[in-house]
């Protein structure tokens, strides 16, 4: 079976939940054969400075697996740890095209696809009314900050205690929640061991 992560991801899980904390949504602005899509351009724009500033970088490579060609999406941190996802590249049909050209249309979607998915990156639409969310607000960003640093000074793996609590750093009410329990145990720890001395 193909290894789809490296052995360890808790430096790039952290550095991912950082990112996507400023990856902001692109807008379906391009329309073509009746929908509207936001292009590849716009999404790659959209992730560069927030994975860059978090040590993240991407990169996409075609390979073929039997008679298929395949797109390789790498999501690599800094420090060498990885994740990877495999997406066949199906020719996009066109009238007037060549088959190089039909290639290239359809690896271009494939792209698109694959980077939006490793990242969390959505669409919307252009004319959608704009919800503030909390991840655009200093505290947000402040509670995932100080719950990395407290499982970090405790020895604790982020990823499993988040999973654990079941903290979504989307939701700013599950991020407190997961501080006050971290709190609410450290305290209980503490008066045990206070008991028992």
């Amino acid at each position: 079976m193909d290894t789809l992560m490296s052995e360890n991801i808790e430096s790039l899980a952290s550095a991912l939940s950082k990112a996507q904390l400023a990856i902001e949504n692109v807008s379906k602005d391009k329309q073509a054969y009746g929908y509207k899509y936001a292009d590849l351009a716009s999404c790659l724009q959209a992730v560069k400075k927030p994975l860059s500033d978090n040590g993240l970088s991407v990169s996409q490579l075609v390979t073929s697996d039997a008679d298929k060609q395949v797109l390789v999406t790498l999501l690599m941190h800094e420090s060498g740890q990885w994740l990877k996802s495999k997406f066949c590249i199906e020719n996009v049909v066109m009238k007037q095209c060549n088959s190089l050209q039909q290639i290239g249309a359809g690896l271009t979607y494939a792209r698109r696809y694959a980077l939006s998915a490793i990242v969390g990156l959505t669409q919307e639409d252009d004319d959608a009314t704009s919800v503030p969310k909390f991840k655009k607000e200093d505290e947000g960003k402040e509670k995932i900050n100080e719950l990395i640093v407290l499982c970090n000074n405790h020895q604790l793996n982020t990823k499993e205690f988040t999973r654990f609590h079941n903290i979504d750093s989307g939701n700013i009410d599950t991020v407190k929640n997961g501080i006050i329990n971290f709190e609410s145990l450290k305290k209980q720890f503490t008066e045990a061991k206070d008991v028992t001395n």
